[in-house]
């Protein structure tokens, strides 16, 4: 019986420890799901962060069209207004002065340098966009490569999650039945231990009643024999007082053949 009680223990903690190995596999495949989440959401926050910064571009380069479509009609603007001035001027000789003519040559000079340097600055403005454009293009096109890696990478571990989680399921049904095994084996066991407990305590009582009946027979014997003794020493004082009286006996018998014997010699002599 108690070796049946050791294999079932045994068994219980084989179990106990499979059902560990699974419920930790099972919170790995939990923790690998998770992973997989996040990274769709970051994937998700890059793809809107793109979104919103090619918008951005495009609402620069659109600003910046409108400047150059404003300095080009400021441009018309002033030749048109400079142009019949200078007409007027060359038809009107009262008013072909030098100190007129030397006005107006530093106006159209101003405004000449004014709108070469707002051309230079608009080509700059158009080709630092332009650069940040082909800048943008190329992380664009990185940020798509690696979430199409990502995706790649994805799609893996979803097919990875799909197949530890169908594992999981089966493994979890597996844990389910181990669970109620387990449980069937600690009621058995605690049968085995009930019955054991009973079994114990039989032999106990058995063992007991035994002693105390052997304890009675021994009592028994020790009576017995006690008076046995009793009854031994009895004639053995009987037997020691015939022995005194024949002892006395035997003298009274040697005195009075030595008064015969002395007699005899009074006799003869």
């Amino acid at each position: 019986m108690q070796n049946l009680v050791q294999a079932w223990l045994i068994r219980v903690e084989r179990l106990t420890a499979d059902i560990d190995r699974k419920r930790a596999h099972l919170e790995e495949v939990r923790s690998v799901s998770l992973g997989l989440q996040a990274s769709e959401q970051e994937k998700e926050r890059l793809l809107d962060e793109s979104k919103r910064y090619v918008n951005d571009l495009s609402v620069e380069r659109a600003q910046l069209s409108n400047k150059v479509m404003s300095a080009r009609k400021r441009r018309g603007g002033i030749n048109d207004r400079i142009a019949p001035e200078a007409f007027s001027m060359m038809d009107s000789p009262a008013k072909t002065t030098d100190f007129h003519a030397e006005r107006m040559h530093r106006a159209i000079d101003r405004e000449d340098a004014q709108m070469r340097a707002f051309t230079v600055l608009i080509n700059e403005e158009s080709a630092r966009a332009e650069h940040a454009e082909h800048n943008m293009q190329q992380e664009l096109e990185q940020e798509m490569a690696q979430t199409k890696q990502t995706e790649e990478a994805g799609d893996a571990m979803v097919a990875a999650v799909r197949c530890a989680t169908a594992e999981t399921a089966v493994q979890a049904q597996e844990c389910e039945d181990l669970e109620q095994r387990l449980a069937q084996t600690k009621e058995k066991n605690e049968v085995l231990e009930r019955e054991i407990a009973c079994m114990q305590m039989h032999a106990v009582r058995r063992a007991q009643q035994k002693s105390k009946a052997e304890a009675e027979t021994h009592t028994e014997d020790l009576v017995k024999t006690q008076r046995s003794r009793d009854a031994a020493s009895a004639r053995l004082n009987h037997l020691r007082r015939s022995n005194a009286d024949l002892e006395r006996h035997l003298k009274s018998v040697d005195r009075q053949i030595l008064n015969a014997q002395r007699a005899v010699q009074q006799l003869v002599a």
